[in-house]
């Protein structure tokens, strides 16, 4: 985005120990909303200045990833098209869940967001704000999903356009899923004219994604699409990232809990990632997911899919 406060702080950083070290800072949280223009969606987003692990912000392959997956709407052919078809779609890191919502926008009906699980970080004052989940929830909010009563007293923080903009968004979405789903405009009513807010995964890479599903209170499934941008910066997380994409793809790998036992094993997952912020140690990233049996293609502009090999 354009005229960011991040600007005032310097460059990321990619030194993987800064991770702990920016953990023992103090200084106080900054946060700014801005309207970001993704796949020819206006949207609001709200970003914080910092988060321990870099869930904060959102980054730049997340315009490549958008326009690959959604491109022209309005075409049939298109991924976002068989993504409507009733495909169940995981957004993972999700930071802001700026890509899911537009997703969700686009009327894809299965969305789930996923992040590291950061429900233990406490700023001195009790669980705040800038927590993943509660970051992500307030940007569906703003965007139109969710009651209007579904944010609490977060509702009172939002700016008189701000409100104007999510009840716009909510009407819009409103009447589009009304045509997806061939719902009349009395059903629509009856069911109170709201979007639900998508569910999301507190999850640790590596920590075992089955596990985290279930202390969600989700059911476990398999996904037909796990999309992520910008997710190789930290070369030393790649291992337990291969591990949970492992889990997501090839379900039977390390599963050992009750609740995996409903799944159905006839879906092909498909993960699809950009990546923008190449560094030449994320070579190792496609070495490992070729060991652990996946083959990729560059389907250009930074964007590439893997899928299990046959």
């Amino acid at each position: 985005p354009q005229g960011s406060l991040f600007s005032l702080f310097g460059g990321d950083s990619e030194d993987e120990n800064d991770v702990d070290n920016q953990t023992d800072c103090n200084f106080d949280q900054h946060y700014e909303v801005q309207k970001v223009d993704l796949a020819g969606e206006e949207l609001l987003v709200r970003q914080y200045v910092f988060h321990s692990h870099n869930a904060n912000r959102v980054w730049p392959g997340t315009f490549n990833l958008a326009e690959y997956i959604i491109g022209d709407e309005a075409k049939e052919g298109n991924l976002v098209a068989k993504m409507r078809r009733g495909a169940s779609v995981l957004e993972l890191g999700a930071a802001t869940g700026l890509l899911a919502i537009r997703l969700a926008a686009a009327g894809v009906l299965a969305v789930t967001t996923s992040d590291v699980d950061d429900g233990h970080v406490d700023d001195g004052h009790g669980k705040s704000d800038d927590t993943v989940i509660e970051n992500i929830e307030y940007n569906f909010y703003l965007n139109g999903f969710g009651r209007d009563d579904s944010i609490g007293t977060k509702r009172a923080s939002l700016s008189t356009e701000q409100m104007e903009f999510r009840m716009k968004k909510k009407t819009a979405m409103v009447k589009k899923r009304t045509l997806l789903t061939d719902q009349s405009a009395a059903e629509a009513n009856a069911s109170d004219q709201f979007i639900p807010t998508p569910p999301h995964i507190p999850h640790t890479w590596g920590t075992g994604w089955t596990e985290s599903m279930c202390c969600a209170n989700q059911t476990v499934q398999i996904y037909d699409y796990i999309i992520a941008s910008d997710i190789l910066l930290y070369v030393t997380s790649y291992p337990a990232l291969v591990k949970t994409l492992t889990e997501l793809m090839k379900p039977s790998f390390g599963n050992k809990f009750n609740c995996v036992d409903d799944i159905q094993g006839n879906k092909i997952p498909k993960f699809i990632m950009s990546w923008n912020r190449r560094m030449k140690e994320s070579a190792e990233f496609f070495k490992m997911m070729e060991t652990a049996g996946f083959e990729s293609v560059h389907e250009g502009k930074c964007v590439y899919t893997f899928s299990i090999r046959k």
